[in-house]
């Protein structure tokens, strides 16, 4: 009897332990299906924008701790025109939280930009990112690293370019609220060719957002009815580094009548001495143009020790402006000045066309 009692303890010890076991893993298969399900939700959303994901296999693993699942040959086009192919692509999710998906690139990465920029595909060396699954956009967090990324055909190259984006898990109903948080930055900026005295190379962009209202879509009848319910984005920071060139940029911007830009923003420059004569000198402006807008912006300028700028010129190009500017009546404004039009936003199914008029506006007009 008391060997029995021996023996029934080590077997019911085992048993609990590979009923544990067969628990875990049944978790692990429902797991697997929770995070392909996950997937195929994304890739049918995209789709019902005008866009199709696509991969050319899947393999799940990660037992016992993560549900691994490993795509190859992922193509995924948008609405835009943009698009991205990958080699290999890698989504890790522990098992005991797997709404957390880290993200690996593997291979080149060929990424397609949207119709109307002027670079027209990027590649990138390598990448990395996050994924927060949920809410009712199935997602409520993302972000993306790329390093090693060239641009193509203009071949500026950029060291490293991270992407992030925020939404809640029940989109807002009025234009007080956030229904979308972005922040991007680039990270050494290699130009094709060298703008003198600024040098070959941005040493940082930044930009953080925020997008007030129900995120719309990039069609006019939906952009209408965001501006019309109060939606905003909001510009948290916009920052350039170049050379002896810095800008900080805050302000709002909303749509008027037409789905225009209009707002106000307020932009601090410091260096732009040498910055409007490099640009003057590689033709992005006229040399005429250049002396305007010097004139106009040193009537704006004060230096945070001294308000004169008659000093030399090593310290007239620590200058510093602080700028209120103003978007409207499809122009730029600094002040009372009117400066220079603004390229016209063709929405997704718009039909009307940037204005294509070849005369040149004035530099400056009041």
């Amino acid at each position: 009897m008391i060997k029995l009692r021996r023996l029934r303890t080590p077997l019911m010890s085992t048993a609990v332990l590979l009923l544990a076991l067969a628990g875990w893993y049944g978790w692990w298969l429902l797991a697997g299906t929770l995070l392909q399900q996950s997937i195929d939700g994304l890739s049918a959303a995209e789709r019902q924008r005008g866009g199709s994901v696509s991969f050319g296999g899947l393999e799940l693993s990660g037992f016992p701790f993560s549900v691994r699942a490993e795509f190859s040959d992922v193509a995924v086009s948008r609405f835009d025109g943009s698009g991205w192919r990958s080699p290999r692509l890698i989504a890790d999710a522990p098992l005991w939280w797997l709404p957390a998906v880290k993200v690996r690139l593997i291979g080149t990465q060929h990424i397609r930009l949207p119709a109307g920029m002027e670079a027209t595909t990027a590649t990138a060396l390598d990448g990395e990112g996050d994924l927060t699954l949920g809410g009712a956009s199935g997602l409520t967090a993302a972000r993306l690293a790329l390093s090693g990324v060239t641009l193509l055909p203009a071949g500026a190259a950029i060291d490293h370019f991270e992407i992030s984006a925020k939404l809640p898990a029940k989109q807002p109903v009025n234009g007080g609220e956030t229904g979308l948080t972005l922040t991007a930055s680039a990270e050494g900026v290699h130009l094709a060719a060298a703008v003198e005295p600024l040098g070959p190379r941005i040493e940082r962009l930044a930009l953080g957002v925020r997008l007030q209202g129900r995120l719309p879509a990039p069609a006019p009848v939906a952009l209408a009815a965001w501006s019309r319910s109060g939606g905003s984005l909001l510009i948290d920071g916009a920052s350039l580094s170049w050379g002896a060139l810095s800008v900080e940029t805050t302000g709002a911007l909303e749509l008027d009548r037409e789905l225009q830009p209009t707002g106000s923003l307020t932009t601090e420059v410091t260096g732009f001495v040498p910055a409007l004569e490099a640009l003057a000198a590689t033709g992005w402006i006229r040399p005429k143009d250049a002396q305007t807008f010097q004139a106009v912006l040193t009537g704006f300028a004060h230096r945070r020790d001294s308000k004169d700028l008659t000093l030399p010129r090593e310290t007239k190009d620590k200058a510093v402006v602080k700028l209120p500017v103003s978007l409207h009546d499809h122009f730029v404004h600094i002040g009372p000045f009117r400066l220079t039009p603004l390229p016209v936003v063709v929405w997704l199914g718009d039909q009307r066309m940037p204005n294509q008029t070849t005369e040149a506006p004035p530099a400056i007009r009041q």
